[in-house]
């Protein structure tokens, strides 16, 4: 019925929840559709994130306080008080830019998409959550579109081919080539987890942090698993291989050398700018995707410079490395 997060010191509540909002945010586990309610030996995942005016006004300590109705349970289990938990305050990644270049879309990224944010998968054992803070980073050309020509053709994609570049001085913690590219269109219909990420690099960034490249391009990978490389080397391209519908780099920092066992962390970059935005949402961008129809970018001019954060859902950037 209701959830609150509260200042775990202050006792006071900072965000609350209930109807539509719990609906679209909570999800059984496993996946599946929203739900406002779930079934006996269900456990569900409610995915919630808050705002704050800046740094010094983030609580130290968190709990939640869930209102619910139980069947055949007296009225005061109605009520539970979650566990106080901390906040974590560890420095994020500052990463340098992984492309080069104009018109780049962040794709299913913070805070309110789906694809990432909510894949929660059960392996080994356990629950991960290692996309948390995912971007799939896919390319516009001068009329937004992602693609021209044949849709099942990979060379069709603005992104095809660019240059992928170390986000950081780092050690290759594993490295991958060999994968096919998959044909564009839709997600590969038979792939196993273990080849979700197709030809890809892991670099240990230190601190146990930990960058995902996915999907390059075949016979692209230009690293060895133990190499060290310098921030700003090339170490590969774009490509469309493993679980994939359209050529696109996926980028995300995690707490373990796994594309999928671990979690997702928070990270920033450097410097970049951003010349416009995707007001009407993933539906507009996934059919531009799929059709070749231009994004309906809503440019910011003049352009807004920005300094050690991260780009949010569908906002193009301009990286400043040329």
């Amino acid at each position: 019925e209701q959830v609150d997060v509260l200042d775990a010191e202050q006792d006071q509540i900072l965000a609350s929840f209930s109807g539509q909002q719990i609906f679209d945010r909570l999800q059984v586990g496993g996946g599946g559709p929203a739900v406002n309610s779930l079934s006996s030996a269900q456990f569900g995942v409610m995915y919630l994130h808050l705002a704050f005016a800046g740094s010094d006004t983030v609580p130290f300590r968190l709990k939640h306080r869930i209102r619910a109705s139980l069947d055949a349970a007296p009225p005061e289990f109605a009520v539970s008080l979650g566990g106080v938990i901390d906040v974590q305050l560890e420095p994020v990644a500052v990463l340098g830019p992984p492309l080069r270049g104009q018109r780049y879309i962040a794709a299913d990224g913070c805070c309110e998409s789906t694809r990432h944010i909510r894949a929660l998968l059960p392996l080994n054992g356990s629950q991960w959550l290692a996309q948390r803070y995912a971007i799939d980073w896919e390319q516009l050309d001068e009329q937004n579109r992602i693609f021209v020509g044949d849709a099942a053709d990979v060379n069709s994609y603005h992104i095809y081919g660019d240059e992928v570049f170390a986000v950081a001085d780092a050690t290759v913690a594993f490295a991958i080539d060999g994968y096919p590219d998959q044909i564009p269109g839709a997600l590969p219909s038979s792939i196993d987890v273990a080849d979700a990420d197709g030809n890809h690099i892991i670099l240990s960034l230190g601190r146990g942090l930990y960058a995902l490249y996915a999907h390059l391009q075949p016979g692209s990978v230009a690293v060895n698993t133990g190499d060290k490389v310098k921030r700003g080397q090339l170490i590969g391209r774009v490509g469309n291989s493993g679980n994939t519908s359209e050529p696109h780099l996926h980028l995300h920092v995690m707490d373990a050398p796994s594309g999928l066992v671990a979690n997702g962390v928070p990270y920033v970059f450097d410097t970049f700018q951003i010349t416009g935005i995707d007001l009407a949402g993933t539906e507009d961008f996934d059919n531009a995707a799929l059709t070749g129809v231009p994004v309906a970018v809503t440019p910011i001019d003049p352009p807004t410079q920005h300094s050690n954060e991260l780009p949010m859902d569908l906002t193009v950037v301009d990286w400043l490395n040329e």
